[in-house]
């Protein structure tokens, strides 16, 4: 039994409600829960972790069995009886090297050093101490998104934020805002206190971010809802399909609550206030404060945009196509809305392609596509916006220039109107991209005329019926212009990188000089007390160069290992106090002309300056300015920093910059670029070949940019940024190559062609089943040899790219490791004798290592690598970059694991992975080898600043692989495409043929040459076609006996039922004759009449039967079938019986009958059809062309034929109506077949009837 509407969408209602009711009490249920009650249940669960710690790192190591779950992270560290280090677990989180020589004297358990803190735990061993550090709080004076501050967070560590997992939530920020207090700060907002065993009181955390805690339960609110809102559409679509006449209030109710939903959310800041998330940061995406003041934002923007248009244009597109029809026959209105249309569709596209380009200027994210590795999540998000938003408007698009082909069609205007038409797209485009970009307004112009010749083919189809081919055009043609769009608008975003960044390439490159110079101008303000103590220690006779050599061996020179340094001291009346050095100062304050006149300040403060260097006119001097006060005395220092080689960027560590300053040159450093003086190349980065002098220099001095081809072959684009008379700066890029074009086009395609298969085909193919309650159709031969082909394709794809990978990303790794390990073992060499004159001169070790040091610094400028070399016990000695470890990023300590390999002797040579914040990188060592073959020192190699590099290369190679890899399945899916034809094409003849072998006709064979096993299906079946004429003429004959006994039986019946009443009135008048009856002269009118009538029924029967047994001969001629039908379809759309869906294609199609019997057919059909529908009931009439055949199916949802009534269908004489002869049918089926054509049909009661007629 059929079950009725609500019940077939009551489990999407269901699930509606449900949805909505979990959401609810989820949003109840967080709204209860005050930041006090969250912060008790952190307060909670940081205890017990804290309390878990503590008594396993209270336990002796030998009776510890297991980690803590959740697991601590401690720092462990072993002191032998001597108080000496012997042993240390990790070096991630371990204070400097000077501070862990004085634990074996403190015994408190809170330890505070600058930016650390730490929980101590002492358990002695036997002879030896084992002290266990318990980080609590660790910050760093450099901000950058490799260096994550610290906070004891127990089981909550594992939900601070890291690029690699997306089910964190606690941010780099909120880690950042957090504060660690050793002391009880009750006005604190946000406070957490941790107690030790004793109750008594350890620390506590304030600041903490109560928000990112309900973050879970508000993303199930949202998804719950979001989830709940489409089972509850699903629901109303249901319900529409099923109460057709209530279906314009459903979806007029259905596109204002989503107006009212967008609006709420407007109104609310939701979700960006409810869920903090990255997706509705601007850091990703920000323009146009109302449109896109996010990615997210931007997101509900355009999904709200596209539910709306595809709302208005799937339940008013007959609405529109009765306006439309209003407007042609007004005929002045009719060419300025043309005119209108084409103008309005143009217009919509040049405002997506500035939409676009907004996109990719504004956006943070790669979009280029031409390498999907360097994509992100975010990336996607914006081409799939795209994709919508493009969708949008070509439905917008469509019912625009559906107008046109309207009026074409009406007017009967053909290839000069489609002329007109495309040249008029042509010449607005032009105007509206009259910024010289040719290229655009033809694309665009393209993509409109396919649209249009899409639309002009198929002018009564949705857009949801248009069918493969022009699906593929459509994709075809709008991938390519989103294709245009991107590549222009990278070459936008490059153009606007490149302006932005020529003025700060000079900024760059005094980068790190002035950040080195501002770390030691504050470590000197840390050491105040240690700097006061030597000034009066040296306090003397030539007290002040000593004092001033010291000041630059100490803080200076460790520091700028690439530049001369050179340190004055003045008095406050500009009196030198060190007059024994040799070299003069470039810049004395004697001489009249101030250092501001004849530098530039290049720091905040003001007090770092930079100039040309007079010696070496390549390389600038800077000039640094700084007083102490030691006793009320002021003493002013000139400091002098003159580069032995030009600042180099990329090899400077990434994890010792400021964030913004790591931006600034890894956006530097994506570009080559030059710095030319006076005409001289002074500095030069990336791959770039610069000359090294300018011709013409003068042309130089104007701000512009250029187009050129290298000596390679390969063009480029430069800025040219003259930044005073004497500096002008080149930047230069390389806009995408053909190959990067063509992938970027092939993974657009399929990505759109993904979406529109996920977001449209397949939710469609789910609302036609809801509708018909039946399975979904067959999947055709031809598809499927076409996916079984594509998918053999994408499966290896996905393989190789799975296993391949890791092995990629393996050999490179090995190769770096080959060639550290190498490296490693050449520097070995080379500081090896060094090393061992400096371990066996006691004086040597007494004093400062400075001779060591600086042979470390020029050997590693030589390599171009940095250096650490560590003593016997895992000590730092020396390094090329001190501020990593002075600064407290990392541990002066060796890595241990490294340590406990080599020192030993187990290995000879090592490479490991270490890890500084979320830095991971190859660090090599190599033992220096003493007597007894024991290693006295280490020689380390980190590939801090190649790591970049290592990775790029790996994901290059993979890039590359997959843009071969689809340009590959581009072509694999057009071989598949031709395939399928070949194969097929034999079958479609065969299916062809059986599908028009009928008996009465003449049945051609099949001609097939080849002697496959297809030819042998073609003999069998022409075999066939013989027994079948044999057979039919036997039949015909004993039909036509059959027919004729039935038609006289027929006759008889219906000839039989007039007479018995005749008969009777004539024996009632003969015995009123008889009887003289009286009122005899009142009978025999009446007798007469009742004759009469009976007479006419015998006439009508007769002429009925005359009609059916002999068809007036038809007159045949070739004619438009299109016209025929639109002629009778016309007679009927205006009426207000019914829907009317009308889907004739443009297609002419001529068939040779009799034009008046055929329009009769279709009359007759449609007729029954408007008779067995309700109020409101809807007629579908299609026009397909298929094997040179055209079909027509005439469907009506009315009520249906039950199975007894079908067999009867086009019987004579058989009606479901109570007036007419039943001869209707019959007849229909003797025209369509005299024209050499079928007629079938197909009823499901209570559903509705499809008849399909065939014509030839």
């Amino acid at each position: 039994m059929d079950q009725s509407p609500f019940k077939k969408g009551f489990p999407w209602l269901s699930a509606g409600v449900l949805l909505f009711f979990v959401a609810f009490v989820l949003y109840l249920y967080d709204d209860s829960r005050t930041d006090l009650d969250i912060l008790q249940e952190i307060q909670t669960s940081l205890q017990e972790d804290f309390d878990a710690c503590l008594r396993y790192y209270n336990l002796d190591s030998v009776a510890r069995t297991q980690v803590p779950q959740p697991a601590c992270v401690a720092c462990e560290l072993t002191y032998d009886e001597l108080g000496k280090l012997v042993q240390w677990n990790q070096n991630e989180y371990l204070p400097t090297q000077n501070r862990i020589n004085r634990l074996r004297f403190k015994d408190e358990p809170l330890l505070e050093y600058e930016n650390r803190v730490y929980y101590q735990v002492r358990v002695r061993n036997g002879p030896n101490i084992h002290v266990t550090l318990i980080p609590l709080h660790i910050t760093y004076s450099i901000n950058n998104e490799f260096l994550i501050p610290f906070v004891f967070l127990g089981r909550w560590q594992q939900e601070v934020k890291n690029p690699r997992s997306s089910s964190s939530f606690l941010g780099i920020e909120d880690l950042r805002a957090m504060r660690v207090y050793t002391h009880f700060t009750p006005n604190n907002t946000n406070l957490i206190e941790i107690t030790d065993h004793a109750g008594k009181h350890v620390f506590s955390i304030g600041n903490m971010p109560t928000k990112v805690f309900r973050f879970r339960i508000r993303a199930a609110v949202v998804l719950f809802f979001i989830l709940g809102f489409l089972a509850i559409c699903i629901y109303l679509r249901i319900y529409a399909l099923h109460h057709w006449s209530l279906r314009y209030y459903i979806n007029l109710g259905l596109l204002l609550g989503v107006l009212l939903f967008r609006m709420a959310l407007w109104y609310t800041n939701l979700p960006a206030e409810y869920i903090d998330i990255e997706l509705f940061s601007p850091n990703i995406l920000a323009f146009q404060e109302f449109i896109a003041p996010s990615l997210g934002e931007l997101t509900i923007n355009i999904i709200t945009l596209a539910v709306i248009v595809g709302i208005l244009y799937t339940h008013f597109f007959r609405l529109l196509n009765l306006a439309y029809r209003k407007i042609i026959n007004g005929r002045i209105w009719a060419w300025p809305m043309a005119i209108f249309s084409i103008v309005a569709s143009s217009l919509l596209l040049w405002l997506f392609v500035n939409f676009f380009r907004d996109i990719t200027v504004n956006s943070q994210v790669d979009i280029a596509f031409s390498n999907l590795f360097k994509a992100s999540i975010y990336s996607f998000i914006i081409l799939l916006d795209v994709g919508i938003l493009l969708l949008s408007i070509v439905l917008i698009i469509i019912s625009l220039l559906k107008f046109n082909v309207l009026f074409g069609q009406r007017e009967r205007y053909g290839t000069l109107f489609t002329a007109v038409h495309l040249i008029s797209l042509l010449g607005i485009n032009l105007f509206l991209h009259k910024d010289g970009n040719w290229q655009l307004a033809l694309i665009v112009s393209v993509c409109l005329g396919l649209l249009f010749y899409a639309i002009y083919r198929l002018p009564f189809r949705p857009i949801l019926h248009y069918g493969v081919v022009n699906y593929f055009l459509l994709l075809l043609s709008f991938s390519i212009l989103v294709t245009y769009c991107v590549v222009v608008g990278m070459d936008q975003s490059n153009q606007a990188k490149v302006e932005r960044i020529a003025n700060s390439i000079l900024g760059s490159q005094q980068s790190n000089t002035v950040f080195t110079y501002e770390t030691v101008i504050s470590n000197m303000e840390s050491d105040q007390k240690l700097i006061t103590l030597k000034y009066h220690e040296l306090k003397g006779s030539n007290a002040f160069s000593q004092y001033s050599d010291w000041l630059k061996d100490h803080y200076f020179a460790p520091k700028f290992t690439q530049f001369d340094v050179w340190l004055y001291v003045y008095d406050t009346q500009n009196n030198r106090l060190d007059r024994n050095k040799s070299r003069p100062p470039t810049i004395d304050p004697n001489s009249g002309i101030s250092i501001q006149d004849r530098a530039e300040v290049v720091n905040e403060e003001g007090t770092l300056y930079q100039m040309p260097n007079n010696q070496n006119r390549y390389l600038d001097l800077y000039i640094g300015t700084f007083e102490q006060v030691f006793d009320g005395d002021t003493l002013r220092f000139l400091l002098e920093l003159a580069p032995t080689r030009l600042e180099t960027e990329g090899l400077y560590p990434s994890l010792s910059l400021d964030q913004v300053l790591y931006e600034d040159i890894k956006l530097i450093n994506s570009f080559d670029h030059a710095v030319y003086r006076e005409g001289i190349l002074y500095s030069s980065g990336g791959e770039t070949a610069f000359p090294l002098y300018l011709d013409n220099y003068e042309a130089f001095q104007v701000r512009t940019t250029r187009e050129g081809v290298d000596e390679n072959g390969k063009s480029y684009i430069e800025f040219i940024e003259p930044i005073d008379n004497k500096r002008v700066v080149i930047v230069r890029y390389r806009p995408q190559d053909f190959f990067q074009i063509v992938t970027t086009f092939s993974f657009i395609f399929y990505f759109f062609s993904a979406a529109s298969l996920l977001l449209v085909v397949l939710p469609l193919l789910a609302i036609r089943t809801l509708k018909s309650q039946s399975a979904p159709f067959n999947v055709p031969l031809r598809a499927k040899i076409r996916l079984g082909l594509i998918g053999i394709s994408i499966l290896p794809m996905f393989v190789i790219i799975a296993f391949l990978s890791p092995f990629i990303s393996n050999r490179y790794e090995a190769e770096a490791k080959r060639e550290l390990s190498n490296e490693a073992k050449r520097i070995k060499n080379a500081l090896e004798s060094d090393y061992l004159l400096m371990r066996n001169d006691a004086l040597r070790r007494l004093t400062p290592v400075r001779e060591f040091e600086e042979r470390v610094r020029n050997l590693a400028n030589v390599v171009r690598n940095d250096v650490n070399v560590f003593d016997e016990d895992g000590r730092r000695i020396a390094s090329t970059q001190p501020v990593i470890y002075e600064s407290g990023l990392s541990s002066d300590l060796m890595n241990a694991t490294a340590l406990n390999l080599l020192k030993d002797g187990q290995r000879s040579e090592l490479v490991i992975n270490e890890r500084v914040g979320r830095m991971d990188y190859l660090s090599g060592y190599h033992p220096i080898v003493g007597a007894g073959s024991r290693p006295i020192g280490y020689v380390n190699i980190p590939y801090l600043a190649r790591q970049d590099q290592l990775n790029e290369q790996v994901l290059d190679f993979l890039a590359y692989l997959s843009n071969i890899y689809l340009l590959v399945f581009l072509v694999i899916n057009f071989v598949a495409i031709l395939m399928s034809n070949t194969i097929t094409q034999p079958l479609s003849l065969i299916q062809q043929r059986l599908s028009a072998t009928s008996l009465g006709h003449t049945n051609k064979p099949i001609k097939y040459e080849s002697k496959d096993e297809i030819g042998a299906i073609v003999t069998a079946y022409n075999q066939m076609l013989e027994k079948l004429e044999d057979s039919e003429r036997k039949l015909t004959q004993s039909q036509r006996e059959l027919a004729w006994r039935q038609m006289a039986r027929q006759v008889a019946h219906e000839i039989k039922n007039p007479l018995t009443p005749m008969r009777l009135s004539i024996q009632h008048l003969e015995r009123a004759w008889k009887s003289q009856s009286s009122n005899l002269e009142k009978m025999f009118p009446r007798v007469m009449k009742t004759l009469m009538v009976q007479i006419d029924s015998l006439v009508r029967i007769a002429n009925s039967f005359h009609e059916f047994a002999k068809m007036p001969d038809p007159v045949k001629d070739r004619f438009l079938l299109n016209d025929v039908l639109l002629e009778v379809v016309d007679l009927y759309a205006q009426s207000e019986e019914a829907t009317w869906l009308i889907d004739v294609p443009q297609e002419k199609f001529y068939v040779y009958s009799d034009r008046d019997q055929l329009s009769r057919c279709f009359n007759n059909i449609i007729k029954n059809g408007l008779q067995a529908i309700d109020e409101n009931g809807t007629i579908h009439i299609a026009m397909r062309i298929e094997n040179r055949r055209a079909i027509i199916d005439i469907k009506d949802n009315g009520k249906g034929m039950s199975e007894e009534v079908q067999k009867k269908v086009f019987e004579p004489n058989f009606s479901t109506k109570t007036s007419g002869m039943g001869l209707g049918l019959a007849i229909v089926r003797r025209i369509i077949e005299s024209s050499g054509g079928s007629i079938t049909f197909k009823s499901k009661l209570n559903e509705g009837t499809t008849f399909t007629i065939v014509l030839p």
